[in-house]
């Protein structure tokens, strides 16, 4: 069964018509007919994220066969894979990046495309959900590792120091062993040979001082 990938903008922010993606079919990719996704590092770095996004590899002894393609099926399909297969073809209107995309956008697209395919060579279907990684029409940042686009890098927000414990919040024990402290420091204060021998080191302290 042959699964194919399309790409839709997954933000409001993506609608810009300043900084939306062209969705015609376009064919100015036929300048760089002989790129070769083989050897293509930015695909490598892909497939490597695809990889732990799925934290499985499919069962190709040979490898994985990465081409582009002419044959698939529909002018919006980005790429195709075999499912349980080992071949990943690239429609060579949308690989590599064509004049007048937004290169942020492509490469975020096209990392989303690459680990959709990787879930068809392990096996999986599509799915009706428009949020999953697998729906044909493959959503953005939803992989760990691939570039985001669309989406603002929010600072982390300081942590608060932990507060201090009030003394409301002390243990009843801790509380029982300050009192007792108290009262054994009173006694040894009036002198107490009773309360030296309970409260030697108060009564050395006091003697100490005299």
């Amino acid at each position: 069964m042959l699964a194919c990938a399309l790409v839709a903008p997954a933000t409001a922010s993506a609608r810009d018509a300043a900084h939306a993606p062209p969705t015609a079919h376009l064919s100015q990719a036929a300048a760089a007919s002989n790129a070769d996704p083989a050897a293509d590092p930015l695909l490598a770095h892909f497939l490597d994220v695809a990889r732990a996004y799925w934290g499985a590899a499919p069962k190709c002894p040979a490898g994985i066969s990465l081409q582009r393609a002419q044959w698939l099926p529909d002018p919006g399909v980005w790429a195709a894979a075999m499912q349980g297969g080992c071949a990943m073809a690239f429609d060579p209107d949308y690989y590599p990046a064509p004049a007048g995309y937004d290169v942020g956008w492509w490469q975020a697209a096209m990392c989303s495309v690459v680990a959709h395919e990787w879930g068809h060579l392990l096996g999986y279907g599509h799915v009706a959900d428009p949020n999953k990684l697998m729906n044909p029409v493959t959503p953005l940042n939803l992989v760990a590792g691939c570039p985001t686009w669309g989406v603002s890098a929010a600072a982390p927000a300081p942590s608060a120091p932990a507060p201090a414990p009030s003394r409301a919040t002390r243990p009843a024990a801790q509380k029982k062993r300050t009192a007792a402290k108290r009262t054994c420091a009173a006694k040894a204060r009036r002198g107490s040979k009773r309360t030296r021998r309970r409260c030697p080191a108060r009564a050395k302290r006091r003697s100490a001082r005299r």
